[in-house]
């Protein structure tokens, strides 16, 4: 497989875990919290940041999304969302050796 820039990731039998990282909800929620915070809404902030992660030296609130594991199984769902938001391009990852898994869960360029 290759990555969005183009680097090869290394044979595909060999990829351990690939974790969708689903950025356009990593975004809106960032982007939520940061509207609340530049408006003095602390409250809705809050409401958002409800979980806390050490810094090392107090609490700090938190949101934490839940990571996916990328499995053959949900390939397509996850790798084709993926595609769909913008965040890798089906031309940078469905060439070479990976064209063949990238046609066995519908997804070309």
């Amino acid at each position: 497989m290759r990555t969005s820039k183009g680097r090869r990731t290394g044979r595909a039998a060999r990829l351990a875990v690939t974790v969708s990282p689903v950025a356009l909800l990593v975004a809106g929620q960032a982007a939520e919290l940061a509207v609340d915070l530049v408006n003095g809404n602390r409250s809705a902030a809050d409401g958002l940041a409800k979980q806390k992660t050490s810094n090392g030296q107090k609490d700090v609130p938190s949101i934490i999304l839940t990571p996916v594991a990328v499995t053959k199984a949900n390939a397509r769902q996850t790798i084709g969302q993926m595609v769909s938001d913008g965040f890798l391009k089906a031309a940078d990852i469905c060439s070479g050796p990976a064209a063949s898994a990238c046609a066995t869960i519908g997804l070309s360029h």
